[in-house]
């Protein structure tokens, strides 16, 4: 683009040298006219050109708004990272300690993502807990909270045949300075099914549950799909809000979602993420 303003710009300089050497070498009538038709030509070429440059939109096309991030499998390190991360964004019994993290790691790996910039710096975390009935009876209901799920409650990969549900423990994406990003949030919501895919087949999931960590998050929730599960009157001990969505209907909006063609409703997606970090 800065190539282009450049020439826009010398086509100016030469209207101006052709109306200089109008002026100073006009010999005759003949001359003066053509040395002033093609100085004016020129100049509004160039003011033309220079003005299409200027009108030209900054915003990308909505089929690469996210293409600067990618999801991958996590690592032990990468949990390692994530876990220091939580302590810069969650507070109180949002904290999860890192022997806990890495113990639902071992019990089933295939749940953990690290979302990476362009240059492969990792920037956020994505957490799928493939909970046991009883263990998630229990924390839909209040009567456990995050920290006292252990790894035996997590289902393994070799009886991945028995999950039914799947519980996202944690989204988060944030900058260098760790401020909300939502582009890289959006790429991974738009990952969210394949990552499923990852720790089961998505045909047998009836449901998928999320806890809600600021407003903004449980807005995006609602839009993607997800109802808050009444609470029946019980206060829950962490304070938050849970909700659910079937996979069929999570798959489906987050299929619109992709397939949307008006920018504008893509970014109005990415203000409801605001610069939050956590959903």
């Amino acid at each position: 683009m800065r190539m282009k303003n450049r020439w826009g710009i010398v086509l100016v300089c030469l209207a101006t040298v052709s109306s200089i050497v109008t002026i100073v070498c006009a010999g005759g009538v003949l001359c003066l006219i053509s040395f002033g038709v093609l100085g004016l030509a020129v100049l509004l070429v160039g003011v033309s050109w220079l003005r299409a440059r200027r009108r030209v939109s900054p915003i990308p096309p909505v089929g690469v708004v996210h293409a600067p991030y990618s999801v991958h499998p996590a690592s032990e390190d990468d949990v390692r990272w994530a876990s220091d991360l939580a302590t810069r964004v969650y507070t109180g019994l949002d904290i999860i300690p890192e022997r806990l993290m890495l113990e639902w790691f071992h019990a089933n790996p295939a749940g953990f993502s690290i979302i990476k910039d362009c240059e492969g710096h990792r920037c956020g975390n994505i957490d799928i807990l493939p909970l046991r009935p009883d263990t998630l009876r229990r924390f839909l209901r209040g009567e456990l909270i995050e920290q006292e799920i252990r790894g035996d409650s997590v289902f393994p990969p070799q009886e991945s045949a028995k999950i039914e549900a799947l519980y996202v423990e944690s989204l988060v994406a944030v900058d260098d300075c760790y401020r909300g990003n939502p582009l890289a949030a959006y790429r991974c919501i738009m990952s969210t099914p394949d990552l499923i895919e990852r720790v089961c087949r998505p045909s047998q999931i009836a449901s998928v549950y999320a806890i809600g960590a600021s407003e903004n998050g449980i807005r995006l929730m609602r839009d993607l799909g997800f109802d808050e599960i009444p609470s029946g009157g019980e206060v829950r001990q962490d304070g938050h809000r849970v909700f659910s969505v079937s996979f069929a209907d999570l798959s489906r909006n987050i299929a619109a979602h992709a397939e949307l063609h008006e920018r504008g409703r893509v970014l109005a997606l990415l203000r409801e993420l605001g610069d939050e970090s956590t959903l």
